[in-house]
């Protein structure tokens, strides 16, 4: 499977589904998302596979949206968020609905999309130096990647409303300390953490722990499916408007941007 933006392995019972764009600290365009569905849709189809281990080249796990990408596509006029959203819908449902337990490793940076991969999985180990950033609004867009649905479930609709409208940043402390995270260690353990984790899940019951899994995606996630589809038509809305351009530009130049115009 020839990959440019993630990379994909398998090593005894263990799929390894790493994000691979370091350089622009793993952030989400087209392709990588696009790439991140057929990657998982293999580890769900490998009979050999057990568990999936989801990280992040280099020092980040994912900055979210591409916005450099975003600030291309705009300048040629061919920019349509749609495609980008439902293709990480995909992802979302393939996390949250493969019979296999899937196990985020997070360094570091998580924004926007990457909140979304990060908090779908079934076990988010996270280093204590890490934030999680629900960025969208910064850029003049609503979430996207189920954020504002986990969000909300799990918070209730006022916090989800204050972080996602304000985009503050959540320690990884506090994330734990809200039911967001799995665990949180230093830096230097996460990956002895997430190893330790993952060779348990390998010694249980691969059939229970798809059932558990099957589950809580009924108790929790019944209505998932519909609320993607409206993230698809509420992000197209966000993309047409003048603030998201305004937002992409303010970023790209490294200032506060100046949302709002007379209507």
């Amino acid at each position: 499977m020839e990959l440019s933006q993630v990379a994909y392995s398998v090593s005894g019972a263990i799929a390894h589904v790493t994000l691979h764009n370091p350089g622009r600290l793993n952030a989400v365009n087209l392709v990588m998302a696009t790439e991140l569905v057929r990657a998982l849709e293999t580890a769900a189809a490998d009979p050999g596979v057990r568990v999936v281990l989801l990280s992040g080249a280099g020092k980040a796990f994912c900055a979210g949206g591409d916005v450099a990408w975003f600030a291309e596509e705009l300048e040629s006029g061919e920019f349509d968020v749609a495609d980008l959203v439902r293709s990480l819908g995909q992802v979302a449902v393939l996390i949250r609905t493969m019979p296999k337990p899937v196990v985020a490793s997070v360094p570091r940076c998580v924004a926007g999309a990457g909140m979304g991969l990060a908090l779908l999985a079934d076990f988010c180990f996270a280093a204590d130096d890490s934030g999680l950033v629900p960025a969208f609004s910064k850029v003049g867009l609503a979430s996207d990647t189920g954020v504002g649905y986990v969000l909300t479930r799990r918070l209730g609709h006022l916090l989800a409303a204050e972080l996602l409208m304000s985009g503050r940043s959540l320690s990884a402390l506090d994330a734990r300390r809200l039911g967001l995270i799995t665990s949180v260690v230093p830096a230097d353990e996460l990956g002895q953490a997430t190893a330790d984790l993952i060779g348990g899940l390998l010694t249980g019951p691969r059939t229970a722990l798809a059932a558990i899994k099957q589950q809580i995606w009924q108790a929790q996630f019944a209505d998932f499916d519909r609320y993607l589809e409206q993230e698809v038509d509420l992000q197209a809305a966000c993309a047409a408007d003048p603030d998201f351009a305004e937002g992409v530009a303010a970023f790209v130049a490294r200032r506060p941007p100046t949302f709002g115009r007379p209507d």
